[in-house]
C-alpha cells in the first residue's frame, strides 16, 4: 500500500494529473474509431469485464462488513491516486505492445521483456499472474455464482458449477475477438441494470441520504475505536480499492494492448476512466444497496461477500431482488471468467505459441473453474490478497524503472 501510493503520488505531480483532465476522458469515450480489429472502447469493456465482476458485488460488501461502512471513503479517496497507475501500465502497453497475428498483445510481462530487458523478471510476473487467475480471479467469480444458486435456489453447487463450466468453456475455445463481442454486450447490459436499481434504491432512502454520507465519514475517521475502526476501516479500503479496479496489477494493460490504437495518452485515458467507474460509481452504488438493509443485525459465517449484497438485494425488492441479482452475477462474473482466462493466454504466450500447450491451457482452466466453485471461498481470497501484492510490487517497480518513457 505504501509502494503503489508513494508512486501514485510521484507520477501524479510528474505528468500533471492526468486523473483530472474530465475533457480528455469525455473527448476519449466520444471519439469514433474505424477499425476491424480491437477498439479502445472494446478493451474498456474487457477491462471492466475482468475487473467489475464479483469484486463489486462480493468484494464490496466483505469490506463493509469488516471494516464498517467508513471503507468507502478510503476506497473513494484512494481511488482518485491510484487511478495513475492505470494511466501508467495502459500508457506501456501500446508502447511497447506486439503483433500477434490478426490482433495484438502486451502487458506487464511484455514491457518488462521488451522496455526494461528483463526476460527473468518478465517470466516470474507472467507465472505469478497465470497462478493468480487460475486459483484466484477466475475461481472465485464461479465460487460467487455456485454459492449464491444454492443458497437462494437450493440447487447443488456441483451441478450449477459444471453449467458455467461449460458455457466458459465454449467462449474461450472461440478466442479474442468472440471476447471482446461478448464484452461489449455484456458490460454496458449489466452496468445500465445496476445503475438503475441502485437509483431506485437510492430515490427510495432518498430522506436518509444525509445520514449516509455523515455514517461513512465518521466510520472513516472513528477515533474513538482507533484500531478496529480508522485502521481497520484505512486498511481494507485501500486494499479493495486496489482489489476491485486492479490499478497497479498490471491486468487492464493486457486487455489494452489488444488494441489497434496507437495512441498511448488515450489508452492511458482509457485506464482511468475504468478505474473511476469501477471504484467510485459501482462502488457507491453497492455501498447504499448494503446500507439501507438491516444487514447489521445478521450474522454470516466463512463469508464470500455475496450473502450480504444477497441479503440486502431480497430486502430491497424482495423475490424479484434476489432474481435481478443472480442475472447480474452471471453475468458479472462470467464475463469476468472469459476475459480472465485470455489474460493467462496471453501471459503464456511470453513463453511460447505452441497450440497445443494453449489448447493444454484451455483444459486446465476449465479444471480448475470447475473446482472453483467447489471450495472455501476463504482459501480463494486469501490467494487473490497475496498474489495481488506481488504482482504490484513487481509492476510498480518495473513502471518506476520505466518513467522516462511515459508522458
Amino acid at each position: 500500500m505504501i509502494v503503489i501510493l508513494l508512486n501514485s503520488i510521484y507520477f501524479s505531480i510528474k505528468l500533471r494529473f492526468p486523473q483530472l483532465k474530465i475533457k480528455a476522458m469525455l473527448k476519449t469515450l466520444t471519439d469514433e474509431e474505424k477499425t476491424d480489429g480491437i477498439s479502445s472502447l472494446d478493451t474498456l469493456f474487457m477491462s471492466l469485464a475482468a475487473k467489475i465482476g464479483v469484486g463489486s458485488l462480493a468484494g464490496v460488501a466483505f469490506s463493509i462488513y469488516y471494516g464498517g461502512i467508513g471503507t468507502l471513503f478510503w476506497i473513494f479517496i484512494f481511488s482518485f491516486f491510484i487511478a495513475i497507475n492505470s494511466y501508467l501500465e495502459n500508457y506501456l502497453a501500446i508502447k511497447y505492445k506486439i503483433n500477434d497475428g490478426k490482433y495484438y498483445k502486451g502487458g506487464p510481462a511484455y514491457y518488462i521483456k521488451n522496455g526494461l530487458n528483463n526476460k527473468v523478471l518478465s517470466y516470474i510476473y507472467a507465472i505469478i499472474l497465470i497462478f493468480t487467475f487460475l486459483f484466484g480471479f477466475l475461481t472465485i467469480q464461479n465460487n460467487t455464482i455456485t454459492k449464491f444458486v444454492n443458497i437462494s435456489y437450493q440447487i447443488p453447487i456441483v451441478i450449477t458449477s459444471f453449467i458455467v463450466t461449460m458455457i466458459s468453456f465454449y467462449f474461450i475455445l472461440r478466442g479474442l475477438k468472440s471476447i471482446s463481442s461478448l464484452c461489449n454486450k455484456i458490460v454496458p447490459v449489466m452496468s445500465i441494470v445496476y445503475l438503475i436499481i441502485g437509483i431506485i434504491i437510492l430515490i427510495l432512502n432518498f430522506n436518509h441520504v444525509g445520514e449516509f454520507l455523515t455514517e461513512i465519514v465518521n466510520n472513516a475517521f472513528n477515533h474513538k475505536s482507533f484500531l478496529t475502526g480508522f485502521i481497520s476501516s484505512l486498511i481494507i479500503g485501500i486494499q479493495k480499492s486496489i482489489f476491485s479496479s486492479e490499478a497497479g496489477v498490471g491486468t487492464g494493460a493486457i486487455a489494452s494492448a489488444t488494441t489497434s490504437c496507437s495512441d498511448p495518452k488515450k489508452q492511458g485515458i482509457i485506464g482511468i476512466i475504468g478505474t473511476y467507474f469501477i471504484n467510485i460509481v459501482i462502488t457507491f452504488l453497492t455501498g447504499i444497496i448494503i446500507y439501507f438493509s438491516n444487514y447489521k443485525e445478521v450474522f454470516f459465517s466463512n463469508i464470500n461477500g455475496i450473502e450480504i449484497t444477497s441479503y440486502a438485494f431480497s430486502y430491497h425488492l424482495g423475490e424479484f431482488g434476489s432474481l435481478i441479482l443472480l442475472i447480474l452475477i452471471v453475468l458479472f462474473a462470467f464475463s469476468s471468467i472469459v476475459t480472465g482466462y485470455y489474460y493467462l493466454e496471453s501471459n503464456l504466450k511470453i513463453f511460447t505459441s505452441n497450440k497445443i500447450l494453449i489448447l493444454i491451457l484451455k483444459l486446465i482452466t476449465i479444471i480448475v473453474l470447475f473446482y472453483g466453485g467447489i471450495i472455501s471461498s476463504n482459501t480463494i481470497w486469501n490467494i487473490i490478497d497475496w498474489c495481488i501484492g506481488i504482482l504490484l510490487l513487481i509492476n510498480i517497480y518495473s513502471i518506476f524503472k520505466l518513467r522516462d518513457e511515459i508522458k
